[in-house]
């Protein structure tokens, strides 16, 4: 039986006061996933926060260690490229991040320029196409997919116009049934289609049958009940082992994703992604079992968040699902 699974990870820095490193937030977790990808026969796609990459080289008159990371960073999304996807992610706001030498981080406090609705169109137009020009140098992979820094797509129209020029038709942003209550970052998924994958033209959460653009829903289950209760239990066993600590350590942005109910109580249903990050190896089992009752399964993971512990639950879910099934891991080999 034959079933997709879509790997994706952000691959980002924190994105709030204190950003961590590129080496513990970046270029080490993701070596590690790579290898874990490679034993297992598995393909991702790579989304490049490639702002943080336009930032380091604006900047790098000013600190010639910008310089450096950014050919760290570019030596391995040319590794990453040769057996993943590699494309866009945007977060604006590094517009105005400062960074902060003594503690050679960044801080990315001001969020007045977190989507790109924030942007003037002047901006708008200078940060996309510029980044756009970044990532295909880097890459030297044709960016034809597209995800909006922290899923912030909508209103489609304020992108529309660069996914035309640049011929971008793969979007990843759209997490069904979930809305932002951040009066300066909104998106709303609650009326998207019920469809993993379909086409759209002008709205993301509009299916077309002939649209110009191609979207694939991030996939999220229900954690309830029992399921809940032990998954706690097991967090905060694992939570003492060295193994759980994530290798990247920084403050994200301040900005809230919630579905239409708040649930108070610990019975209560929950919507969970999946995620690299969230997996442990009891977890495992509820994702087998989705699985089995579902073609299709996108992950929205960030190399930041992810741990070893994390890594051998990804590793033995990925061996366990290939004994069980015939695995599609390209996107564009999907069907729809």
């Amino acid at each position: 039986m034959r079933k997709e699974i879509l790997l994706t990870f952000d691959y980002e820095l924190f994105l709030g006061s204190k950003s961590g490193t590129a080496e513990s937030c970046m270029l080490l977790p993701t070596q590690r996933i790579l290898k874990v990808l490679g034993e297992c026969n598995a393909k991702a796609i790579f989304f490049v926060d490639t702002t943080y990459l336009w930032k380091l080289k604006k900047e790098s008159n000013h600190n010639s260690k910008h310089i450096e990371t950014y050919e760290k960073i570019k030596n391995q999304i040319l590794e990453i490229s040769q057996s993943n996807y590699v494309y866009l992610h945007i977060h604006p706001h590094w517009i105005d991040a400062e960074f902060d030498t003594d503690a050679n981080q960044w801080n990315l406090s001001n969020a007045d320029k977190f989507t790109v609705s924030n942007l003037s169109i002047e901006e708008r137009e200078k940060i996309l196409f510029e980044c756009f020009e970044i990532l295909r140098e880097c890459s030297k992979q044709p960016i034809e997919g597209y995800r909006a820094g922290g899923l912030f797509i909508q209103p489609f129209s304020d992108i529309k116009p660069f996914f035309e020029r640049t011929k971008i038709k793969y979007e990843f942003s759209v997490f069904k049934g979930f809305k932002s209550l951040h009066q300066n970052m909104q998106c709303d998924f609650t009326h998207a289609p019920d469809q993993h994958i379909y086409n759209f033209e002008d709205d993301v959460c509009e299916m077309k049958t002939n649209g110009s653009f191609t979207q694939y829903s991030i996939s999220n289950f229900e954690m309830a009940g029992l399921n809940r209760i032990i998954n706690s239990l097991y967090y905060r066993y694992m939570i003492r082992k060295p193994m759980s600590s994530a290798y990247g350590q920084g403050k994200g942005a301040q900005h809230v994703l919630a579905n239409n109910e708040k649930h108070t109580s610990v019975l209560s249903t929950v919507h969970e992604t999946f995620s690299v990050e969230l997996m442990n190896l009891w977890k495992n089992k509820l994702y087998l079992n989705y699985l089995k009752s579902n073609h299709y399964l996108h992950f929205l993971s960030h190399p930041k968040l992810t741990s070893d512990m994390n890594l051998e639950a990804l590793s033995h879910f990925l061996k366990k699902a290939s004994e069980k099934y015939q695995l599609e891991f390209d996107f564009k080999r999907f069907k729809h």
